[in-house]
């Protein structure tokens, strides 16, 4: 069944890029997980991405958001873990291009204290960003870069831990040199830069 479903992914993704020929692509959806995740679990984790723009300029510093959303109920560990011996959230970047992961933001923790344990666990719930930073090779002659964005993640309720899993997220953007115009799309996923209060006169 897991391979039946896999394989209707990749048929899915194929259409959506014949459908989407001629026009950006700015849209990731699911791809298939490295680990098989059994389909009562494969919810417990959505994710959305979100790039800050509709191209990745080549040779300059481009912004992505992914939104973690944590079905009620249970919790995934934090980015650092604690305690210790707990899996970290942790997300990595595939593509064919020269396309480099050169920094992540992980939201922060909140402590959750699990039954029978006396030490507080750092975990996310709800819904949490994580903010990434992408740096196209100045050099790279692609015309659009192929993302793979990777969320692996142990989710846990008050009872039990189940084995990591692995949310993969499969999309284009196209990419743009440093003289041509880029224009914003998920600002609102973004936090916004504070406003100065103005000295008063008097």
């Amino acid at each position: 069944m897991v391979a039946v479903v896999g394989w209707l992914v990749v048929v899915g993704l194929l259409q959506a890029d014949e459908e989407t020929s001629g026009r950006e692509q700015t849209v990731f959806r699911p791809g298939i997980s490295p680990e098989p995740i059994p389909e009562e679990r494969s919810k417990l984790l959505t994710v959305k991405v979100y790039p800050l723009y509709d191209k990745l300029v080549r040779g300059e510093k481009c912004l992505v958001a992914l939104e973690l959303t944590v079905q009620d109920g249970w919790h995934i560990n934090a980015n650092p873990s604690h305690p210790d011996f707990t899996i970290p959230t942790e997300v990595t970047l595939k593509t064919r291009q020269k396309i480099r992961l050169t920094k992540i933001r992980y939201p922060r923790h909140r402590l959750h204290r699990m039954q029978s344990e006396s030490e507080p666990y750092h975990v996310y719930d709800g819904t949490v960003m994580v903010y990434l930073v992408l740096e196209p090779d100045a050099a790279e002659q692609a015309e659009k870069a192929e993302l793979e964005f990777h969320i692996r993640y142990q989710a846990c309720n008050d009872e039990q831990c189940i084995q990591p899993a692995t949310v993969v997220m499969r999309g284009r953007l196209p990419l743009a040199n440093p003289d041509e115009p880029v224009r914003k799309i998920h600002a609102d996923k973004f936090p916004q830069p504070r406003k100065t209060k103005e000295k008063s006169s008097g």
